[in-house]
């Protein structure tokens, strides 16, 4: 999974499929979703849930090269 933030929104690319997902509120760390697909960062860990039934997929941040 690839993430690239760009102002108020993110564009994720995970499972062969791009998307982007607008900034929502958040308690803590940073939020995005579209209503379907979540995506949330605090750190260096995250998680994205694509909706899609496959359930929760836990990430880590992973500096570029």
């Amino acid at each position: 999974m690839t993430a690239r933030f760009d102002g108020g929104a993110v564009m994720l690319l995970a499972d062969g499929r791009s998307m982007v997902l607008p900034q929502g509120l958040s308690g803590s760390g940073a939020r995005f979703t579209d209503g379907k697909a979540l995506f949330w960062i605090k750190g260096r860990n995250a998680m994205l849930d694509l909706g899609d039934g496959v359930g929760v997929r836990q990430c880590r941040v992973k500096d570029s090269d």
